[in-house]
């Protein structure tokens, strides 16, 4: 959150109390939301392993990904991509 106050040249507080009140959500919920459904993207749209996606989504761990992404989702992101499966635009691509 501390690089989005620093951009907006406003205060952790300050961003916290906005995002509250127009979301209804903490800037945690969207920023995790946000990051979640990058991550649901970059499997469904790319070729790219667990371990490429995690580092590109900022993870420096794929396994910490691998759970963070299961906290969320309630599957395992490898899980995820065999049950949605790898898009035509994906295929296209190669």
């Amino acid at each position: 959150m501390s690089f989005y106050s620093g951009k907006l040249h406003i205060t952790n507080d300050t961003l916290s109390k906005a995002v509250k009140k127009e979301f209804n959500k903490t800037p945690s919920q969207l920023i995790n939301e946000r990051t979640t459904l990058e991550a649901k993207r970059l499997l469904h749209l790319t070729y790219r392993s667990v371990k490429e996606i995690a580092s590109e989504l900022g993870f420096h761990d794929e396994f910490y990904f691998s759970r963070y992404f299961k906290k969320s989702v309630g599957c395992s992101p490898k899980m995820y991509r065999e049950k949605v499966g790898i898009s035509i635009e994906a295929k296209m691509s190669m």
